[in-house]
């Protein structure tokens, strides 16, 4: 049926038209815009009919058509009565969509199969079907939506039926006969949520309902028929009530089952229509919890039901039933905004009162008789009131505001308290809280002074009010950051804030997730400069790098605008990668790192090779895009950025391919260089071997079947076997991971982890493509958490098989022969020293001193290079052992954050093997990476194993490389087509290097290809690889126009398809936003689809090589391919942003989505209601950030790799319990998740990750059921856990708050919690301020001590009683929220004061004077009205004058406020403030403002007592012979002061430093380490040494006398190069531009070591004592219970002591007990004496023990009064833990292993101020010790209580009992993170009175000045007998009693590195040193 044969069929009034004209002016046919128009729409609507002729059998033929409606009159009539049904059915409509047919007397029957020929309809409605009889309904329809059909007589619906995609269902049933019983069942209509029936007229009606997904339920009867049957039955079966939301019924005869609707919790709105129900029928009298709309309309309820309703409910109606009498009031006190619908109940009488004035009222037809005045002063509004009552006469709508006159508000707006305030009808952004009582309207006035304001109150109602008020707050709008050197910029998009308010501004540190420090006070902005919206702060410097949130606030309100990253003074740029794109004309070039948080091009440029200026094309955060039209020569390029000022130079950083050569013939090229494939294979045309089975290499080699792999269960190393088939010897190949190294831009080592320890997973699989067994092993390396690189990532993977595969390594793809093995390592969250450095993995191996092999079987031997480095290509590692040749590949490139990048690869050192008896050497390997966050490398140390005697080689004519071997050929994952490409390969002849050019393709076919012999692919590794993802296409459009059109033809865009489309904008937004001539970012919103032709259908790919941003939104519209979108995204390799809402095409995540996106780094689905599941999907992808909102359920196992998210957030609604594991294997870096649920199945997460530090798992805001949803977490780590939120009925594992020690925030919402559960006697986490339990269970008060809360809210619970003040006093200044607990009763006291308070909807009916004084919202929200006539009476307790000592005066006394004025601060809010004062003089009167608002004041008198220098010089004449200190005029003569000049009054002192060094704030030096190369030893010296750059001007000496030659210094670091200096403890002298520091016994000096470890290790104990063995690393290995080198059996008798109240180690035996205290913090100056002390004796103790483990953490309490002078940012804690198990415990980056028994204490101090530079710390312990004491050893003698050793660990030795008490003072501590020397020393022994043999001994540990000092002196006691020894005792014996109580092994450590070991003798009172040491490699004095 065509065009003209409609129009006959339906006889349309109207010409033919022909093929040409159909489009023209026809209102039937209408076409879309193109070129050459299509049908897209048939309209057929006429009014009468016209006999046109006769329109034939035909089907329709419309392949553009999209929508048919076509509309008749009632009775109409058509010409032939061909079913419109059938034509659709038969003909050809494949884009048809909507289907909208009525009257039309030709739908007799619906076709079987209808739909399954039109696979995109839809929607189908008919009204008024001719038939309706309906057999099946649409039976597997492929895409249909929506159906309504009425008319229907009869239809079958069961369990047979199935119609997969239906969502909406309308029927109108017209029966004759009773209906057969329809069955909705979900396995029927799985996604159904919607079904009507409508009764018209007919016979009985059954329906169940099977099904949870439908919500929406109406079974009615059609209002607009006449004379409705309202007797009809209807049986109505709802088996799961769970999720109805909306059930409409009607009917006198209705049953339904169940018949209570108790069981609908989900029920939001009810409407019964002429039914027999006198009430609502509920089995417990409570209405379901979110029903909101209850109807009952025509009905027979005689009274309101009797119920409670509160909110949600909204509309209440019982409109034409027989109610009777008056309406009550109690329903309707807690329903604020209820519409009460009363029309036409006439018996309702009475007159209502005020209380009905929160609600609305629609009371016509009754008769009530007179209403509160609320009603009357908006009686003009119908949507508030209906009635037929007047006004009385004369009638003044009073508007009463109980505000104070001057209303104060911290907030964007105005909340108003009175009465006849309206209900904020029809008003923009006015919120009626409480309608009539409190509404809230938008407020900002940031005038000096107060303003009036009118407010309208009803857009109808003629009503205002007008108040006083005035903003007192801060407003912020979005804000960027930009960090340049030691400046940060905040650029505020808009600021708010009232000028006479002083505002400060502050860094504020988010503390890492697994640190267990509190975080550090606050450091203010200092400000550079400061404008209205610019902040400069130039204090960065003062910042430890980390994440700061950046505050701005002022005494009324804080705003945190947002995460600001601090990497260190002149922390960019950073290069992470770099790669390029070779244009005809212009060569792109991208840069990905870090540059600066601003965007935009200026003042940022590019240059390569220090000459070629690359202009700049686009600059952002993290990559900067560049482009040059000169040619760059072949080969490495170096790039100078320069971004603000800041410039670094990146070495190296790009690699240019050589351009290829002409065409040339490849397979005749592979014939002549591999002699036909040396006989074992074919060439074919793209030039490659296709070999014999087991030939590899060109089919040059064949497999050694005689190589076995071995399994290393222990760390990461690779390992060959070769067992010789005629008997001769085993040999084995390996390769080792031994460290990771941060080099500097000098390539010099600046930081090293040594790789040692390792957890080991064993993930073998069967591999799915060869399905064989693929062993595969996974390391993690276990880092000590104290050490700096504790956050570091390091995983290595081995994996190998029997059988050939291929195995991804990031976008490419790596084909491994069979026994091969592939290592992979990836190394994430370095924390790099500086931005010039980069990473060096290092492996090792042990290779040929000389190796020789054939170059093949027609030459002789030739000397092989064992590590050959081809330029441009892969290194290739070769080693020939017994006949076989064994290789090793390093790939040229790795993977930096996610994108392929350029890697080096170079030999470090061969160092031959001692007495090796086959000339072989320890080889040093390194892989170069740039400063990547996530570094993954793959060098491919797959070794191919080939024997060289089983070859059957024909000989090429040019042999002279034959013998290399590339292990696999590596295919770019994104290939599909062949690109030509520069070949270039290294041929070795007599000792010379040539290149020869050539050609080929890349190979794509199906069969694996070989590997490749002698050739380099610099296309592939250097052009390819960076462009793999990126079109190469010469002819390509720079605005993928084919792409663009596909996006405006799919989603109905109204943008032109042209290049026109280039910023082309409608409605205000711009589609494709272009820069330079490409499209960088795509909008698509449209609200009309508008059809401008098809999208081609064989565009499988989107390709935007520019696009950073795509967001599609389709709210309103349909796309017209099916196709998933995500499919399409695969060719965007910029692609940072995509948001995709609304989409129904999104069934499932493809499963290699992202992998082919590099930059995507934020992805966000919403709406997309067709996806259903994330089953490990987006695997090993670039993305950081993921929002999937709403998906039914999520699942990740442990093969998910997802290496960069940080932030997921999903929303489920699983059918069944769910449960998910986020572990941080799978996502290491991820730190903050949300998930909100709403099924009633179950949630359980599991987190297994020190990372993750913010959770928020919990019922979704729209939810029905919030706290019927059960959740279960369990936290692995819960420490480490800072921002926690959850809700409903929540199970947290662990379930005491007290485990999640590093918590801030806690909120847990219409939650099941009672009560905060805490472990026996623990305390809430001390970190903790924030905690909210709104609408949750708790009915009485927690008994929990808050402490420094800022806010705590138990809103919407059960509380009942008078509030704990006791619980809240430690938290001044806190918000307490008791909102609408109704039991909360009186006394509020003046104790309360201190607080501020929510808490209306209490029964608290007074309260103090203080909150009256201060009656605003930010401060008390409360029901107690505020009286008209109150005064507030302020007093001040101080004794005049005030007298201060430092800038501030403390006032005290009652009513002094919350500190709400500018420099005014509240101590404790109404008792104690603090104000500025700086008077000099006699003592004078200060006025201080307590609040503007109200006008308070108060005056007080003041006198000032300190001394300062302000602006001080101190001028020093030697002539003369005195100093003149400037500010003071005084004379001094210098011989009378050293070091300080002290002026002192009756109050205070003040101190000013020696006139040398008044102005010397440097050199000070925090660390230092020493390196051993040769015969140097190299300082790393860390500290401040002035902003001077360069080596002038700066010294260094040792001793003041041995020089130490510089090599590098800047602001914070010294390298320098001592030789050949003296044994022992040295001063370290340091002269910075004439400033100087002279430390003494600053550092220890060790002497090399000679001698091996094991040697060393039986020397010194004479083999273990008898009870072990010294391995090669020289530690003894010993026999179970043996300790201290073997020589002690620990006692079993001794018991630990715990000290609840402060940090004592402490042991017991036989009623004596040993014990060891922290006594105090000592500051000293440069000659040893005390400047400043503080004696540690009161502790907060926090009990952290767990399983066998006693772990006990102290924190220091500082009293402020007895130590003024003392930092109050100074943090002293101290943690000591015990164990009956061995234990490995971190110190630094050490590990420490101690005994079992044994105790641990660790000593932690920040924030001390020093004096000057010249000062350090002592830490103080003290003991009870022996005066003489002795042991039976094997040389009997006394034994000193403490033993000093000259640059080694000291010790501590007390006997009794007999038993030997150890403790062991470690010889170095840790500052500011890094180790250091530290000196430990015995201060004094003093005699107790009436103990003759014992003494007071005080031991101090010197750590030099740091902020944070960490030391760990390790006073474990490990204990033994004396007289259960059994000792063999070396011939030299006097040292054998020493005990060193654990070994303390570097946490990086992998191969063995020996340091020096110095041993004290004692012999005939003499002392002597006596050096070993031995050494492999280089030696570290302090290494790890």
């Amino acid at each position: 049926m065509n065009k003209q044969e409609l129009i006959r069929q339906y006889g349309i009034d109207t010409p033919i038209p022909s093929d040409d004209t159909i489009c023209v002016g026809s209102s039937v046919f209408i076409c879309d815009s193109s070129s050459q128009p299509k049908i897209i729409s048939i309209i057929i609507n006429p009014n009468t009919f016209t006999d046109n002729g006769d329109p034939g059998t035909n089907t329709l033929y419309f392949p553009d058509l999209m929508t048919i409606q076509i509309i008749l009159p009632a009775n109409a009539i058509t010409k032939t009565p061909l079913n419109i049904l059938s034509q659709i059915d038969d003909g050809y409509l494949p884009q048809l969509r909507q289907l909208y047919l009525s009257n039309d007397p030709t739908t007799t029957s619906i076709p079987s199969q209808f739909g399954l020929n039109s696979p995109l309809l839809a929607t189908l409605k008919i009204l008024n079907i001719a038939n309706g009889t309906i057999d099946q309904l649409f039976y597997n329809a492929p895409y249909i939506r929506k159906i309504e059909i009425t008319n229907v007589n009869t239809i079958n619906i069961d369990e047979s039926s199935l119609v997969p995609t239906l969502s909406t269902l309308a029927l109108g049933f017209s029966a004759s006969v009773d209906q057969k019983t329809m069955v909705f069942k979900q396995s029927s209509f799985p996604i159904l949520s919607s079904l009507e029936i409508l009764i018209i007229s007919g016979h009985a009606i059954s329906v169940v309902i099977d099904s949870p997904r439908i919500g929406d339920l109406k079974i009615t009867h059609d209002t607009n028929t006449p004379n409705l049957d309202y007797n009809i039955p209807i049986n109505l079966t709802i088996v799961d009530t769970t999720n109805i939301g909306y059930l409409t019924l009607s009917g006198l005869n209705l049953t339904i089952s169940p018949p209570t609707f108790d069981s609908f919790k989900f029920l939001s709105k009810l409407s019964l229509t002429t039914t027999r129900f006198e009430t609502i029928p509920l089995t417990n009298n409570t209405l379901p919890q979110f029903l909101n709309y209850f109807l009952s309309q025509n009905g027979s309820f005689k009274s309101i039901p009797d119920l409670n309703y509160t909110s949600p409910m909204a509309y209440l109606g019982f409109p034409n039933n027989k109610i009777i009498g008056e309406i009550p009031t109690k329903p309707f006190l807690t329903s604020p905004m209820l519409v009460l619908d009363l029309t036409g109940n006439i018996g309702i009488t009475g007159a209502l009162g005020e209380q009905f004035c929160q609600n609305k009222l629609l009371i016509n037809g009754t008769s009530i008789t007179s209403l509160p005045d609320c009603f009357y002063c908006y009686i003009d509004n119908p949507s508030l009131i209906i009635t037929s009552l007047l006004p009385p006469p004369n009638f003044t709508c009073n508007v009463v505001v109980t505000n104070p006159k001057k209303i104060i508000t911290p907030e964007p707006y105005i909340t108003l308290y009175g009465s006849n305030l309206g209900w904020a009808y029809g008003l923009a952004n006015v919120l009626a809280i409480v309608p009539n009582s409190i509404i809230r309207f938008p407020f900002e006035n940031y005038a000096p002074d107060p303003k009036n304001v009118t407010i309208s109150l009803d857009s109808i109602a003629p009503v205002n009010v007008t108040v006083t008020a005035i903003s007192v707050g801060i407003q912020i709008h979005a804000a960027l950051f930009d960090v340049v050197g030691s400046l940060v910029t905040i650029n505020i998009t808009k600021i708010l804030y009232p000028p006479s308010v002083s505002m400060a501004s502050s860094f504020v540190m988010a503390m890492p997730a697994n640190s267990t420090q509190q975080p550090p006070p606050p450091t203010p902005c200092i400000l550079q400069n400061k404008t209205i919206n610019t902040y400069v702060c130039k204090n960065i410097d003062s910042l430890n790098p980390g994440n700061y949130y950046f505050i701005i606030e002022n005494v009324y309100s804080s705003k945190t605008i947002r995460v600001i990253t601090i990497n260190g003074t002149g922390n960019f740029p950073v290069m992470t990668s770099a790669s390029i794109d070779k244009q005809p004309d212009l060569q792109y070039l991208r840069f990905y790192g870090y540059f600066g948080w601003g965007n935009g091009v200026d003042r940022v440029s590019v240059k390569l090779n220090g000459t070629v200026d690359c202009p700049l094309y686009f600059k952002n955060s993290s990559i900067i895009i560049c482009a040059t039209a000169t040619a760059l020569p072949p080969g490495l390029t170096s790039a100078t950025i320069d971004c603000y000022g800041f410039v670094n130079t990146f070495n190296g950083a790009i690699y240019i391919p050589a351009p290829p050569t002409s065409t040339i013939d490849l397979k005749e090229q592979c014939n002549e260089r591999t002699s036909n494939c040396y006989g074992n294979g074919q060439c074919n045309d793209l030039g490659i071997c296709l070999c014999q089975p087991n030939y590899y290499d060109d089919c040059k080699f064949k497999l050694n079947p005689n190589v076995t792999i071995i399994k290393n269960e222990t760390d990461p190393t690779a390992v060959f076997n070769y067992s010789d088939p005629n008997g001769g010897a085993v040999s084995q190949f390996y390769f080792s991971l031994v460290a990771i190294q941060e080099l500097d831009q000098d390539d010099r080592i600046v930081g090293e982890l040594k790789v040692e320890k390792w957890n080991v997973t064993n993930r073998s699989y069967n591999d799915s493509q060869s399905g064989s067994l693929v062993t595969s092993l996974k390391y993690d390396l276990m880092v000590n958490n104290q050490s700096i690189y504790s956050n570091v990532e390091v995983v290595a993977m081995i994996d190998y098989s029997s059988m050939a595969r291929q195995v991804p390594f990031g976008d490419t793809i790596l084909d491994i022969a069979p026994n091969s093995i592939k290592v992979g390592v990836v190394v994430n969250g370095w924390p790099y020293t500086t931005i010039l450095s980069h990473l060096r993995v290092v492996f090792s191996t042990i290779i040929n001193n000389d190796q020789q092999t054939f170059t093949d079987s027609c030459d002789s031997t030739s000397d092989v290079p064992t590590f050959e480095q081809v330029f441009g290509d892969n290194s290739y590692l070769r080693v020939i052992k017994n006949n076989t040749q064994f290789y090793g590949r390093f790939l040229p490139y790795s993977y930096s954050d996610g994108r392929k990048t350029f890697s080096k690869n170079e030999f470090i050192n061969q160092t031959k093997i001692a007495n090796s008896q086959t000339g072989e050497s320890l080889a040093l390997i390194g892989v170069h990476l740039p400063q990547c966050s996530s570094c993954l490398l793959d060098p491919d140390f797959s070794a191919l194993v080939v024997n060289k005697d089983d070859q059957n080689i024909n000989c090429p004519s040019d042999d002279s490389d034959t013998w290399k071997i590339a292990v696999g050929a590596s295919v770019g994952g994104a290939v599909f087509i062949a690109f030509i490409i520069g070949l270039i390969y290294y041929i070795r002849d007599s000792n010379t290097a040539r290149f020869k050019l050539n050609a080929a393709k890349i190979y794509t076919s199906a069969m694996t290809p070989p590997p490749l012999i002698k050739v380099v692919f610099f296309f592939f590794f250097y052009f390819f690889v960076f462009t793999t993802s990126i079109s190469s296409t010469v002819n390509a459009q720079d605005l993928s126009e084919p792409e663009s059109i596909w996006l405006i033809r799919n989603y109905g865009m109204t943008v032109p398809q042209n290049q026109m489309l280039c910023n082309y904008a409608t409605g205000g937004i711009t589609r494709f936003l272009c820069v330079d001539g490409h499209v960088s970012k795509i909008i698509i919103n449209e609200t009309i689809f508008t059809h401008s032709g098809i999208p081609d259908p064989n565009l499988v790919s989107l390709e935007f090589p520019q696009v950073i941003s795509v967001s599609i939104q389709t709210p309103y519209t349909v796309p017209i391919s099916t196709n998933n979108i995500l499919s399409m995204f695969t060719e965007i390799p910029s692609l940072i942003s995509l948001s995709i809402q609304d989409d129904q095409t999104i069934t499932s995540i493809p499963t290699w989505f992202g992998t082919t996106l590099p930059s995507l780094t934020e992805l966000s689905l919403k709406n997309c209601t067709l996806l259903t599941s994330i089953d490990n999907s987006f695997n090993n992808t670039s993305i950081r950030s993921l929002s999937i909102i709403p998906v039914s359920t999520v699942y990740f196992d442990e093969t998910v790799n997802l290496p960069l998210m940080v932030s997921m957030n999903f929303e489920v609604n699983p059918p069944s319990k769910m449960t998910l594991t986020i572990s941080e294997t799978s996502f290491p870096r991820l730190t903050t998740i949300f998930i909100s649920t709403h099924s009633i199945k179950g949630l359980t997460v599991n987190f297994n990750s020190k990372v993750l530090n913010t959770a928020h798992i919990k019922p979704a805001e729209s939810s029905f059921m919030h706290n019927q949803i059960p959740i279960i977490l369990n936290f692995q780590n819960p420490r480490n856990i800072y921002r926690l939120e959850t809700g409903g009925m929540v199970t947290l594992n662990p379930p005491n708050l007290d485990a999640y020690s590093s918590l801030k925030s806690m909120v847990t919402a219409f939650s099941n919690f009672s009560s905060i559960q805490l472990s026996p006697g623990a305390s809430l986490p001390h970190n903790l301020i924030f905690f909210a339990a709104p609408n949750s269970k708790f009915s009485k008060f927690p008994s929990n001590q808050f402490t420094n809360f800022s806010s705590v809210s138990f809103a919407n619970n059960s509380l009942a009683g008078t509030i704990p003040y006791a619980s809240f006093a430690n938290s001044p200044g806190m918000l307490l929220d008791l909102t609408n607990n109704d039991k909360v009763t009186d006394p509020v006291t003046e104790d309360f004061c201190s607080l501020k308070l929510f808490i209306k909807g209490t029964d608290i009916t007074n309260l103090p004077e203080c909150f009256f004084c201060y009656y605003s919202d930010s401060i008390i929200r409360t029901d107690v009205a505020l009286l008209s006539d109150f005064v507030c009476n302020i007093s001040v307790s101080n004794v005049m004058p005030i007298i201060t000592t430092n800038e501030f005066i403390t006032i005290r006394g009652r009513n002094l406020g919350y500190g709400q004025q500018p420099n005014l601060r509240a101590i404790v809010p109404n008792s104690i403030m603090e104000y500025p004062f700086s008077g000099n003089g006699p003592a004078s009167n200060v006025n201080i403002l307590l609040s503007s608002i109200y006008g308070y004041n108060i005056t007080v008198s003041a006198i000032s007592a300190r001394i300062e220098f302000i602006g001080t010089t101190f001028v020093a004449d030697t002539t003369k012979n005195y100093v003149t200190i400037n500010s003071t005029n005084l004379d001094w003569n210098p011989s009378s002061f050293s070091h300080f000049v002290i002026l002192k009054s009756n109050y205070s002192g003040h101190n000013v430093p020696d006139v040398n060094s008044i102005q010397n704030i440097y050199p000070k030096v925090n660390s230092i380490s020493i390196n051993l190369v040769g015969r140097d030893h190299r300082l790393s010296i860390y500290g401040y040494f002035g902003e001077t750059v360069g080596l002038q001007g700066t010294v260094v000496q040792l001793n003041s006398s041995m020089p130490c030659v510089l090599l590098t210094k800047n602001s914070t670091y010294i390298y320098c190069v001592l030789t050949n200096p003296a044994i022992g403890l040295a001063s370290l002298y340091i002269n910075n531009d004439g400033y100087e520091t002279n430390l003494l016994n600053f550092i220890s000096i060790g002497q090399i070591p000679s001698k091996s470890l094991a040697d060393q290790c039986n020397e010194r104990t004479s083999n273990c004592y008898g009870h072990g063995q010294c391995n090669e690393q020289g530690i003894c290995i010993c026999q179970q219970g043996y300790y201290d080198d073997c020589k002690y059996y620990k006692n079993p008798n001794v018991t630990f002591v715990q000290n609840d109240t402060k940090p004592v180690a402490t042991f017991e035996l036989d009623g004596y007990q040993f014990l060891f205290s922290l006594v105090a913090i000592q500051e000293l100056d440069g000659d040893d004496m005390i400047v400043q002390e503080l004696m540690t004796d009161q502790w907060n103790v926090t009990d952290q023990s767990g399983g066998d483990l006693t772990s006990l953490y102290y924190r220091l309490l500082i009293n402020s009064t007895l130590y003024p002078t003392l930092s109050p940012f100074v943090n002293v804690t101290s943690l000591i833990e015990y164990s009956t198990k061995d234990r490995q415990l971190p110190f630094g980056d050490s590990i420490v292993s101690v005994g079992a028994n044994s105790i641990k204490v660790g000593v932690n101090v920040t924030g001390w101020q020093y004096q000057s530079v010249l000062s350090h710390l002592r830490v103080v312990f003290s003991t009870i010790v022996n005066n003489e004491q002795s042991i039976q050893s094997c040389s009997n003698g006394d034994i000193p209580t403490f033993e000093q050793i000259l640059g080694s660990d000291s010790y501590l030795r007390v006997i009794k009992n007999n038993t030997q008490f150890y403790g062991r003072f470690l010889s170095y501590s840790y500052s500011d993170g890094r180790k250091t020397f530290s000196r430990n020393e015995l201060i004094n022994q003093t005699s107790i009175t009436g103990r003759s043999n014992e003494s007071l001994a005080l031991i101090g540990v010197h750590v030099p000045q740091c902020s944070s000092c960490l030391l760990d002196p390790d006073f474990s006691a490990l204990v033994v007998n004396k007289d259960d020894q059994n000792i063999d005792c070396p011939s030299s014996s006097s040292d054998t009693w020493k005990m060193a109580v654990g070994i303390a092994v570097g946490g990086a450590v992998f191969i063995a590195f020996i340091i020096g070991l110095i041993y004290y003798i004692r012999n005939s009172n003499t002392a002597r040193l006596k050096m070993k040491a031995a050494k492999r490699g280089e030696l570290s004095q302090f290494s790890n």
